[in-house]
Protein backbone atom coordinates (compact mmCIF):
# COMPACT_ATOMS: atom_id res chain seq x y z
CA UNK A 1 0.00 0.00 0.00
CA UNK A 2 1.62 3.31 -1.18
CA UNK A 3 1.22 7.23 -1.29
CA UNK A 4 -1.93 7.16 0.50
CA UNK A 5 -3.46 9.66 2.87
CA UNK A 6 -4.68 6.69 4.51
CA UNK A 7 -3.17 2.51 4.01
CA UNK A 8 -6.04 1.22 5.74
CA UNK A 9 -8.65 2.99 7.54
CA UNK A 10 -11.16 1.98 10.38
CA UNK A 11 -13.77 3.78 11.99
CA UNK A 12 -16.69 1.70 13.45
CA UNK A 13 -19.31 4.54 14.82
CA UNK A 14 -20.19 2.09 18.15
CA UNK A 15 -19.97 -0.97 16.27
CA UNK A 16 -17.46 -3.63 17.42
CA UNK A 17 -14.82 -4.62 15.07
CA UNK A 18 -13.96 -8.59 16.34
CA UNK A 19 -10.75 -9.21 14.33
CA UNK A 20 -8.26 -7.18 12.16
CA UNK A 21 -4.98 -8.83 11.00
CA UNK A 22 -2.73 -7.66 8.75
CA UNK A 23 0.62 -9.92 7.78
CA UNK A 24 3.23 -9.73 5.69
CA UNK A 25 2.36 -6.55 3.85
CA UNK A 26 4.62 -2.95 2.68
CA UNK A 27 3.54 0.58 3.91
CA UNK A 28 5.36 2.90 1.89
CA UNK A 29 4.80 7.31 1.69
CA UNK A 30 1.63 7.03 3.42
CA UNK A 31 0.66 9.71 5.78
CA UNK A 32 -0.55 7.27 8.16
CA UNK A 33 -0.19 3.15 7.56
CA UNK A 34 -2.72 2.14 9.61
CA UNK A 35 -5.65 4.26 11.02
CA UNK A 36 -7.58 1.60 13.80
CA UNK A 37 -9.95 3.36 15.65
CA UNK A 38 -12.31 0.99 17.10
CA UNK A 39 -14.58 0.11 20.04
CA UNK A 40 -13.40 -3.04 21.42
CA UNK A 41 -11.62 -5.83 19.57
CA UNK A 42 -8.44 -7.22 18.89
CA UNK A 43 -5.74 -6.43 16.29
CA UNK A 44 -2.70 -8.23 14.90
CA UNK A 45 0.02 -6.56 12.65
CA UNK A 46 2.78 -9.25 12.15
CA UNK A 47 5.93 -9.16 9.57
CA UNK A 48 5.39 -5.54 7.78
CA UNK A 49 7.43 -3.06 6.41
CA UNK A 50 6.60 0.87 7.27
CA UNK A 51 9.05 3.26 5.24
CA UNK A 52 9.05 6.87 4.79
CA UNK A 53 6.07 8.12 6.00
CA UNK A 54 5.01 11.90 4.36
CA UNK A 55 5.81 15.30 6.25
CA UNK A 56 4.35 14.96 9.72
CA UNK A 57 2.75 11.54 9.02
CA UNK A 58 2.29 8.81 11.76
CA UNK A 59 2.87 4.68 10.22
CA UNK A 60 0.23 3.63 13.21
CA UNK A 61 -2.78 5.43 15.17
CA UNK A 62 -4.85 3.52 17.02
CA UNK A 63 -7.36 3.96 19.74
CA UNK A 64 -10.13 1.90 21.95
CA UNK A 65 -9.24 -1.84 21.22
CA UNK A 66 -9.57 -4.55 24.10
CA UNK A 67 -5.66 -6.16 22.58
CA UNK A 68 -3.09 -5.25 20.12
CA UNK A 69 -0.08 -7.37 19.00
CA UNK A 70 2.54 -5.64 16.42
CA UNK A 71 4.88 -8.34 16.20
CA UNK A 72 8.05 -8.84 13.87
CA UNK A 73 7.62 -5.66 11.93
CA UNK A 74 9.89 -2.86 10.88
CA UNK A 75 9.42 1.05 10.70
CA UNK A 76 12.16 3.09 8.74
CA UNK A 77 11.89 7.21 8.25
CA UNK A 78 13.96 8.81 6.05
CA UNK A 79 16.18 11.16 8.80
CA UNK A 80 15.10 14.67 7.05
CA UNK A 81 11.34 13.74 7.04
CA UNK A 82 9.95 15.70 10.40
CA UNK A 83 7.69 13.36 11.57
CA UNK A 84 5.49 13.17 15.26
CA UNK A 85 5.36 9.43 15.98
CA UNK A 86 6.01 6.17 14.49
CA UNK A 87 3.16 4.48 16.50
CA UNK A 88 0.71 6.46 18.05
CA UNK A 89 -1.51 4.73 20.68
CA UNK A 90 -4.67 5.49 23.24
CA UNK A 91 -6.21 3.44 25.39
CA UNK A 92 -5.31 0.00 24.27
CA UNK A 93 -6.44 -2.63 27.25
CA UNK A 94 -3.57 -5.06 26.54
CA UNK A 95 -0.56 -4.82 24.22
CA UNK A 96 1.97 -6.56 22.82
CA UNK A 97 5.09 -5.04 20.62
CA UNK A 98 7.55 -7.49 20.04
CA UNK A 99 10.65 -8.05 17.88
CA UNK A 100 10.35 -4.27 15.75
CA UNK A 101 12.56 -2.49 14.85
CA UNK A 102 12.09 1.45 14.79
CA UNK A 103 14.62 3.60 12.46
CA UNK A 104 14.97 7.28 12.57
CA UNK A 105 12.03 9.80 12.73
CA UNK A 106 11.11 11.80 15.87
CA UNK A 107 9.32 9.31 18.33
CA UNK A 108 9.34 5.86 18.03
CA UNK A 109 6.17 4.73 20.60
CA UNK A 110 3.74 7.30 22.14
CA UNK A 111 1.29 5.27 24.64
CA UNK A 112 -1.22 6.72 26.59
CA UNK A 113 -4.20 5.42 28.35
CA UNK A 114 -2.95 1.85 28.28
CA UNK A 115 -3.59 -0.95 30.40
CA UNK A 116 -0.87 -3.43 30.52
CA UNK A 117 1.98 -2.83 27.73
CA UNK A 118 4.79 -4.78 26.99
CA UNK A 119 7.69 -3.44 24.12
CA UNK A 120 10.02 -6.38 24.25
CA UNK A 121 13.03 -7.36 21.91
CA UNK A 122 12.89 -4.29 20.11
CA UNK A 123 15.44 -1.81 18.55
CA UNK A 124 14.98 1.74 18.89
CA UNK A 125 17.96 3.89 16.41
CA UNK A 126 18.20 7.66 15.68
CA UNK A 127 14.70 8.77 17.34
CA UNK A 128 15.56 12.83 17.40
CA UNK A 129 13.13 13.28 20.43
CA UNK A 130 12.66 10.21 22.19
CA UNK A 131 12.13 6.39 21.58
CA UNK A 132 9.17 6.44 24.31
CA UNK A 133 6.98 8.65 24.77
CA UNK A 134 4.75 8.18 27.69
CA UNK A 135 2.60 11.19 28.21
CA UNK A 136 -0.27 9.71 30.72
CA UNK A 137 -1.60 6.67 32.15
CA UNK A 138 0.73 3.74 30.87
CA UNK A 139 1.41 -0.06 32.62
CA UNK A 140 4.67 -0.61 30.36
CA UNK A 141 7.35 -3.26 30.68
CA UNK A 142 10.43 -2.81 28.54
CA UNK A 143 12.14 -5.83 28.27
CA UNK A 144 15.25 -6.88 26.18
CA UNK A 145 15.24 -3.80 24.09
CA UNK A 146 18.09 -1.83 22.54
CA UNK A 147 18.17 2.00 22.65
CA UNK A 148 21.05 3.92 20.63
CA UNK A 149 21.31 7.11 18.89
CA UNK A 150 18.89 8.79 20.86
CA UNK A 151 18.15 12.58 21.88
CA UNK A 152 16.12 10.37 25.11
CA UNK A 153 15.74 6.75 25.59
CA UNK A 154 12.47 7.30 27.46
CA UNK A 155 10.01 10.46 28.38
CA UNK A 156 7.07 10.77 30.76
CA UNK A 157 6.54 14.24 32.38
CA UNK A 158 3.06 13.22 33.39
CA UNK A 159 1.79 11.11 36.79
CA UNK A 160 -0.12 8.14 36.47
CA UNK A 161 2.79 5.91 34.64
CA UNK A 162 4.52 2.75 35.48
CA UNK A 163 7.65 1.60 33.79
CA UNK A 164 9.72 -1.93 34.36
CA UNK A 165 12.80 -2.24 32.11
CA UNK A 166 14.36 -5.22 32.48
CA UNK A 167 17.18 -6.60 30.27
CA UNK A 168 17.05 -4.05 28.59
CA UNK A 169 20.74 -1.73 26.35
CA UNK A 170 20.84 2.09 26.33
CA UNK A 171 23.88 3.60 24.78
CA UNK A 172 24.67 6.79 22.56
CA UNK A 173 21.99 8.89 24.06
CA UNK A 174 22.48 12.57 23.68
CA UNK A 175 20.60 14.35 26.05
CA UNK A 176 19.56 12.22 28.90
CA UNK A 177 18.55 8.28 29.10
CA UNK A 178 15.32 9.10 30.79
CA UNK A 179 13.25 12.43 31.29
CA UNK A 180 11.16 11.33 34.02
CA UNK A 181 8.66 14.23 36.00
CA UNK A 182 5.62 12.92 38.38
CA UNK A 183 5.87 9.13 37.61
CA UNK A 184 4.30 6.52 40.24
CA UNK A 185 6.94 3.93 39.79
CA UNK A 186 10.38 3.09 37.86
Amino acid sequence: LENMRDGIYTSHEGKVLNSLKVSNCSFIGNYISLWLSGDGGVVEVNQCNFQNSTTEGEFIVGWDYLEMEIRESVFRRSSNIYSTQGIALSGIQNLLIDRCDFFEGTVGVNLSHCGPSILKDCLFDDQRNAAISLPQNVDLVIEGCQFRNQAVALTSLTPNVQVQMVDSQVEAIENCSFLISAIQSL
